[in-house]
């Protein structure tokens, strides 16, 4: 990889590529070229993929290529550490309409575009933010179930750690549409690596101003503080 490097090319860790039986696998990016894998491959080999000289097999990334993708548009194509990668595909763009538009138009435009719960009540994402919205008495908290405990489910571990800051903006214009200023990650304990990259993903929307007490110098506040889980559910009220 080093190599690589010094001879203009970038290199990243990647998510599963979908050849786990025929390791090693690498993505392979050009420009004016369809995104590609190559399987079952060597360091010698991959050079020769990257001049079109070799004689292996490539085939398209599994989710690349499709329009349809919302949630896993970015895994696999920018690095999950790198908020400005993040941006340049329109990262915090909806953080910025929201604040343009206000609190009640938020709910009215999640209300009008069917979100629910995944859940088996399938609840209306837009009725429960309004209910919360409504219920000014008491001080809102924004709780971000990542705990992830059904059998053999890892969706949440995929987005966690291969697109941190989507989560983050997610959560803060639920803050803002709710009225809450604190919010909370409750995360698997058996997730380490999407630990570590929520936390310097946190770390750094705040030092840009995109978290915290002043965002986006609109005034509004909101913070996000992560707990490690031991293993039990959360349990009790609707998050």
């Amino acid at each position: 990889m080093d190599g690589l490097k010094k001879e203009g090319y970038e290199t990243k860790s990647s998510p599963c590529l979908g050849q786990c039986e025929r390791g090693s696998a690498v993505f392979v990016q050009r420009v004016a070229s369809d995104d590609s894998v190559l399987f079952d491959t060597d360091p010698k080999e991959f050079q020769k993929s990257l001049t079109k000289s070799s004689e292996k097999e490539l085939i398209k990334l599994p989710q690349a290529g499709s329009d349809h993708l919302r949630l896993l548009s970015r895994i696999g194509i920018v690095d999950p550490n790198s908020l400005e990668e993040y941006r340049s595909l329109g990262g915090y763009e909806a953080l910025v309409k929201a604040l343009e538009i206000g609190d009640e138009q938020i709910i009215e435009e999640v209300t009008k575009s069917g979100l629910r719960g995944r859940g088996g009540a399938a609840f209306p994402t837009g009725i429960k933010w309004k209910a919360v919205a409504e219920e000014k008495r008491r001080v809102h908290h924004l709780v971000c179930n990542a705990d992830e405990s059904e059998p053999g489910t890892f969706k949440d571990r995929i987005l966690m750690e291969n697109d941190p800051f989507a989560l983050i903006e997610s959560m803060t214009i639920a803050a803002l549409a709710v009225g809450a200023e604190k919010g909370w990650f409750y995360i698997r304990g058996e997730y380490p690596l999407a630990k570590q990259r929520l936390i310097q993903a946190i770390e750094k929307a705040e030092k840009s101003g995109l978290l915290g007490e002043d965002i986006l110098g609109s005034g509004r506040k909101f913070d996000i503080e992560l707990r490690s889980g031991a293993g039990a559910y959360i349990c009790g009220e609707e998050t």
